[in-house]
């Protein structure tokens, strides 16, 4: 028996977008960090049918998700608070794929949950209308690592079960990436890191202090004492406090403390690092802890 010509076509049509999808997912496995995986904004884009998308990153430090745009965007950088406020916020909290035809609509946002509101003020800012949000959890084994949220589907009144999957394939290999650039940054250990463990300086202040040095040609120390007034003994001190950063970055790694109130000992300068106190100051502070399902990465 022939097969009608209709279905052949539609055959042929899932065989090309499958063959599109798995050549995207393995450029994306290679990608390192997330400007790698911009590069491939465009495609994701056009393969998912999809009019604006945004990556969101988990920071746990600040309890954020945080976006940066590619260039085309008026806006370089979006900042939400961790809670079921925003469908950003309640995808990384419940690791739920969220699908909304239509986000202004209030009864189906308060369907999802009663807390649940859409901003509107990015839209006046931006210019642009948000109608269909479709996102979905990155995940990296099963710690939140960010959510992937697409915005307005081109082709059809609302995102399908089509696109929640392939979205879902798209997000694994980015939480992967996300999980890469985290270990290769605890790799990459300076001498000044226990300055930043004992909130002496903030990360910011020291890759301004790094890039002045080179810039002037002169010792990190210099600019840290002159232009931070960090005290000499502290600098002096950092290499002594060696054991102490490496037990807490391996704690970090593999307990999966749980940021809402992770490390208090570590965290309230109470910790007397370099000595075996602090450390179990440390230890007890993250067995009082449960378990939960954030990650420390970003």
């Amino acid at each position: 028996m022939k097969m009608p010509q209709d279905s052949i076509k539609s055959l042929e049509e899932k065989l090309l977008y499958e063959r599109k999808l798995v050549q995207l997912v393995s450029r994306l496995s290679a990608a390192r960090n997330l400007d790698n995986i911009f590069e491939l904004y465009n495609e994701i884009l056009a393969l998912l049918d999809a009019e604006r998308m945004s990556f969101y990153v988990m920071d746990a430090d600040k309890m954020e998700l945080f976006t940066k745009f590619p260039d085309i965007d008026p806006i370089k950088e979006i900042r939400l608070p961790l809670n079921e406020k925003s469908i950003a916020g309640y995808v990384a909290l419940t690791q739920q794929v969220v699908n909304i035809p239509d986000a202004y609509i209030k009864t189906a946002l308060a369907r999802i949950s009663p807390r649940l509101a859409f901003d509107s003020s990015w839209d006046k800012r931006t210019g642009f209308h948000t109608i269909q949000v479709l996102t979905v959890p990155i995940l990296y084994e099963t710690k939140t690592l960010g959510v992937l949220q697409l915005l307005n589907k081109k082709h059809g009144t609302r995102f399908t079960s089509d696109d929640e999957a392939s979205a879902a394939r798209i997000a694994k290999p980015v939480g992967i990436a996300l999980s890469t650039q985290y270990l290769l940054a605890q790799k990459q250990s300076t001498k000044f890191d226990s300055l930043l463990v004992r909130h002496l300086i903030t990360k910011e202040e020291l890759d301004t202090a790094i890039a002045e040095a080179r810039r002037q040609e002169i010792d990190v120390e210099t600019v840290l004492m002159e232009q931070y007034k960090v005290p000499k003994a502290a600098i002096g001190g950092s290499r002594s406090d060696g054991k102490a950063i490496r037990l807490w970055r391996w704690l970090m790694i593999l307990q999966n403390a749980n940021p809402f109130g992770s490390f208090c000992a570590l965290f309230s300068g109470t910790a007397r690092f370099g000595s075996w106190w602090g450390f179990g100051q440390i230890f007890s502070c993250i067995s009082a802890r449960p378990r939960g399902k954030f990650s420390p990465f970003l």
